[in-house]
């Protein structure tokens, strides 16, 4: 996160998660910044998300949500240091990340 964080996050519908092997906790940052945490403890997280700036909401709002007929949407691809999410697979080759995916509409 410290290196591809601005990356990833701002690319929008990139989809990316951590998990622990000891805990089985895992978070995931889905399509539209949409957060989800798997955990049997849940409040062990709480320290997480107030520096993150993550609001618990009751029910969430997501660009799916806004989108219609007359307003489809639009995607960019977004660009940090001269890179795009496209650049990741082969940067982070050494750590066994690989492109296993690429969609397009």
């Amino acid at each position: 996160m410290i290196r591809y964080g601005d990356l990833l996050v701002n690319d929008g519908l990139s989809k990316f998660g951590f998990g622990g092997h000891k805990s089985h906790d895992e978070i995931m940052l889905d399509s539209y910044n949409v957060v989800t945490i798997y955990s049997k403890e849940l409040s062990k997280f709480n320290d997480f998300f107030e520096p993150h700036n993550i609001q618990f909401v009751e029910e969430l709002v997501t660009a799916w949500k806004t989108f219609s007929k007359t307003s489809s949407g639009i995607s960019g691809i977004y660009e940090s240091n001269g890179k795009t999410v496209y650049d990741l697979p082969r940067e982070l080759a050494e750590w066994g990340i690989y492109l296993a995916e690429t969609r397009t509409e």
